[in-house]
């Protein structure tokens, strides 16, 4: 079955709530056991629409599905913890078989649900009639993010759905996650284009939370915070999935902040997941991964996530501030600390960037078999930040300091290169350290747990 939006009432003009008209093309379908709901050229204002099973959503060429500016136009999920999102635009709840596809738009509405201050008070605040900014004015360091507004919404929110495809189609402006997915399996992402502003808070644009058997292929994604970011809060899914069997690849990253993250929500494993042929640019981390137990008002978080099995491979990365940061251990030492990272494969990886990469643990083993081949850390440092006198010191999670060199290393077990590059090409400092570091064979030779060099 087919149907037009402007078949039920739709409007189409911009100006009008569709939203009716939308809820009731869609229970047409439904009635009829799924079928095509087709948007014809124009632009649909709509508050939350559920999506049914067996159903495509096809935005041709020219139109635009825009979510209303005023969160009363969007349903309250109860469900869900007190400090979480829990507004969505296209809501998708246990369903199976949704298609969303086409060259049209769905348009966030981002700016309605941004205060006009922005978190770092030191930065003015948006001047009467001025618009958002959708670029950055100053280097990667500069975190100019608007505050939000006490509610926003989701654009995309899937919950425990089977057979999703987003194909073809472009986002822009999202208020906060783009395209959240909690506890779902069989998902395909492809050739979507995604752009959200950059100074827009929490505008992540792929969460995969507990998914299994997800690809991700041919993607234009440009975020305000992480481009792709894997999680693992089995508290909020109610199930057992963990997520795992997720590939990545051939797609272009930029971000305020990560281009790819692993950990940090959740404490179920995250495994065998691949990231390959990727661009990352204009970013200050290209690839974060925490595993930690640590205070969170909206995700648990009492033992660490258990990280394993995961390669990146062919990745390219220019104008970014570090090009890895991978953190294990605990903030909550009167818990027990259950974590890891282990199990990677960095190869084919070309990095230009300004600031010190950190793979490391103030707990000894938490990370351990790494293998790095053909890795190339061209660093020229960002001489304006002062930085931290003490290298090889345990950051906290969020990377606030600023290091000296390529490359720092702590409390691995097991790290094995070939081909490994490091350099520094406007100071002096040594490229790469290391300390407590056991089993280290940097490109062949066996190395003490300790040691500086100047340039690999």
């Amino acid at each position: 079955m087919l149907i037009s939006a402007r078949e039920t009432g739709a409007a189409g003009d911009g100006r009008t709530d569709d939203s009716a008209a939308i809820a009731k093309a869609i229970a047409k379908l439904k009635e009829n056991g799924g079928g095509t709901l087709l948007f014809e050229p124009g632009t649909y204002l709509s508050g939350t629409q559920k999506l049914c099973s067996n159903i495509e959503l096809h935005l041709a060429k020219g139109a635009i599905l825009k979510a209303l500016p005023e969160i009363s136009a969007y349903e309250k999920d109860t469900a869900v913890p007190a400090a979480s999102l829990k507004y969505y635009f296209l809501h998708l709840d246990h369903v199976k078989n949704v298609t969303i596809s086409g060259e049209g738009t769905i348009d966030g509405s981002g700016p309605a649900f941004w205060k006009r201050e922005y978190l770092d008070p030191t930065v003015p605040p948006l001047k009467d009639g001025e618009e958002p900014p959708d670029e950055i004015p100053d280097h990667l360091w500069q975190y100019y993010v608007l505050a939000p507004k006490q509610e926003r919404i989701v654009t995309i929110y899937a919950s425990g759905c089977s057979g999703l495809t987003l194909k073809d189609f472009s986002i822009r402006d999202a208020a906060a996650y783009t395209v959240w997915l909690i506890g779902s399996e069989k998902i395909v992402i492809n050739n979507i284009n995604v752009h959200n502003r950059r100074s827009g808070p929490n505008t992540d644009i792929l969460d995969i939370d507990c998914c299994r058997n997800v690809r991700i292929s041919k993607c234009r994604l440009a975020a305000g915070d992480d481009c792709i970011a894997l999680k693992s809060d089995s508290s909020r899914t109610g199930t057992d999935f963990i997520c795992e069997d997720i590939v990545v690849s051939d797609c272009d990253l930029t971000s305020a902040t990560c281009g790819i993250r692993l950990g940090y929500e959740g404490d179920a494993p995250i495994r065998d997941c691949r990231f390959e042929n990727l661009t990352i640019h204009d970013t200050r981390t290209a690839i974060d991964m925490l595993s930690l137990n640590t205070p969170c008002p909206y995700a648990k978080l009492d033992s660490g996530t258990q990280i394993e099995r995961i390669s990146f491979q062919d990745i390219t990365m220019k104008h970014i501030g570090r090009a890895f940061f991978l953190w294990a251990g605990c903030q909550l030492p009167e818990k027990e600390y259950k974590g890891y990272i282990r199990d990677l494969t960095f190869s084919g990886i070309e990095a230009e960037g300004c600031a010190t990469s950190w793979i490391g643990t103030g707990i000894q083993g938490a990370i351990r078999n790494i293998s790095m081949k053909n890795v190339s850390l061209k660093i020229a440092e960002d001489l304006d930040i002062e930085p931290e006198a003490d290298p090889l010191a345990v950051p906290n999670i969020w990377q606030g300091q600023r290091r000296a060199g390529a490359l720092v290393l702590r409390g691995i077990e097991g790290l094995k290169t070939k081909g490994l590059q490091c350099r520094i090409t406007n100071s002096e400092t040594p490229a790469l350290r290391w300390k407590n570091t056991t089993q280290f064979h940097l490109n062949g030779e066996e190395q003490t747990p300790d040691g500086t060099l100047q340039k690999v």
